[in-house]
């Protein structure tokens, strides 16, 4: 069963999305904390001596803190995107809302609209999404869904 509020305006599913995948968050601020309480950083700086990958921990611990900051707290309709990890500036939201729709799974447009085209380059799975958003629903779409990603599994 679908959380509506995990469907983004433009028909994406928000926990197909990285920033919105809440496990990879958990994870790495499980393995920040354990580095810290174990004091991995010293022991890094240890192996180094024999295995020069080891200095460059410090980089890795960045890019963990830094892939932090790419977490979504929530979708474009749930608030402010600058809260939400959104983009501020999605012209399909901005597009969404002017027209007063719920999503572009409502506009008749949807099949020839440019912002949605440009989308569909990054995310292949988009027009299947929303067709199905508007055949079975906010409820009951997300089994139907597409690849969110041109990486992801299909």
């Amino acid at each position: 069963m679908n959380n509506p509020t995990h469907t983004a305006l433009c028909g994406l599913y928000c926990r197909d999305c990285i920033p919105g995948n809440d496990r990879i968050y958990a994870l790495v601020e499980e393995l920040l904390r354990e580095f810290a309480a174990t004091g991995f950083a010293n022991y890094a700086a240890f192996k180094a001596k024999r295995s020069a990958v080891f200095a460059e921990f410090p980089a890795a611990e960045r890019v963990l803190r830094e892939i932090l900051r790419l977490k979504c707290s929530g979708s474009c309709r749930e608030g402010p995107v600058s809260d939400l990890g959104c983009a501020v500036d999605c012209p399909i939201r901005k597009c969404v809302l002017d027209r007063k729709l719920e999503g572009c799974w409502q506009c008749g447009e949807r099949g020839t609209c440019e912002h949605i085209k440009r989308s569909s380059a990054f995310h292949p799975g988009l027009r299947e999404n929303l067709e199905a958003i508007a055949k079975y629903g906010m409820e009951r779409w997300s089994e139907h869904r597409g690849r969110h990603y041109n990486w992801s599994a299909e």
